[in-house]
């Protein structure tokens, strides 16, 4: 085993071996930043296209592919209000919901309530029918917290699986079997 040699001073000094692995680790760090920083500043954040596109688009937010899309899910939204409305006093009161699942559906229906308040990112990765897929959202949602809890008979759960199945059915998306009749 090698013995560090001693500074000046008396205190032990780094071998040249030690020094090597710092200048080459130095070294990777400085080309690191040198190629990342200008990959990352490429991929910052792009203009708003609501803005660029001028004064009258900044109504709507930049994830409607249209304003007829923009106005279908308005619509599709305000026709499913009232049912959506029951479901979320249904949400409420069921204890079988977990705090975040519960959050996450309350996330769904305030959505749906508002549509233009749905992030652009989420309405594209929706696709062309964001409402449904927030109802979708909602099923699956209480599908997976049925199940995880065993599939109890007298859940609470179970109506308002019930209630979003035929919601879905409205909104043009396929029913949650285990919700069926």
């Amino acid at each position: 085993m090698k013995r560090p040699t001693a500074a000046p001073d008396g205190r032990a000094g780094a071998s040249v071996a030690d020094r090597r692995l710092l200048l080459i680790s130095v070294l990777v760090f400085v080309v690191t930043v040198i190629a990342v920083v200008p990959f990352a500043a490429s991929r910052g954040p792009a203009p708003d296209a609501a803005s660029a596109a001028g004064p009258d688009s900044m109504s709507r937010p930049s994830g409607f592919r249209s304003p007829e899309q923009r106005s279908a899910a308005i619509s599709t939204a305000q026709e499913i209000l009232p049912a959506i409305d029951a479901i979320a006093a249904q949400v409420a009161s069921c204890a079988a919901y977990g705090d975040e699942r519960r959050s996450q559906m309350n996330q769904h229906i305030a959505w749906i309530h508002d549509p233009e308040a749905i992030p652009g990112d989420i309405v594209i990765a929706m696709g062309e029918n964001p409402i449904a897929r927030l109802v979708f959202g909602m099923g699956a949602y209480t599908s997976n917290e049925w199940r995880l809890a065993g599939r109890p008979a007298g859940s609470c759960l179970i109506p308002i699986g019930q209630a979003l199945n035929s919601i879905l059915v409205t909104v043009g998306e396929t029913p949650f079997e285990e919700f069926a009749g």
